[in-house]
């Protein structure tokens, strides 16, 4: 019987503020989440599972983008990694910058390594306009081998 992989995508939006301080950003965020994978089905023996998303620039002006990986829950032998539209990076890395030009889109996406091995992988990513930190996203990615 083959394993199944269940692999589901889930945006949480959280209330994100600086540290230390009262105040809150009232502004019009300026980047949006846009769900491509919600749902995918593979093997355990694959390579990689990606779960996709997208992250949209809806002002007018060039936004720099912060994410920041946060590993909730991932079995063991099972590796994370992240993608963003500058590239792809070791599974070591937590965090990174990207810009993205007006009213354009950029790609984010996490990349599970479950190694032939069930179980499961829960990762979320906190990102924000680096000018807007308190309105933060938070992406959670899920992947499930049985």
């Amino acid at each position: 019987m083959k394993n199944a992989i269940y692999l589901q995508l889930l945006v949480v939006l959280f209330a994100c503020s600086k540290k230390e301080s009262s105040s809150i950003d009232t502004k019009s965020p300026k980047i949006t989440v846009e769900m491509l994978d919600v749902e995918q089905l593979g093997t355990a023996t694959e390579d990689e599972i990606v779960v996709k998303s997208s992250v949209k620039n809806i002002s007018n002006e060039v936004v720099t983008v912060k994410w920041k990986r946060i590993l909730k829950n991932v079995s063991v032998g099972w590796e994370m990694a992240v993608c963003d539209t500058n590239a792809c990076y070791f599974p070591q890395v937590d965090s990174a910058y990207f810009e993205i030009p007006p009213f354009k889109s950029a790609k984010l996406s996490a990349y599970f390594y479950p190694d032939s091995k069930t179980g499961q992988g829960v990762a979320q990513i906190k990102i924000y306009a680096i000018s807007q930190p308190s309105l933060c996203k938070v992406i959670e990615y899920k992947a499930i081998a049985q």
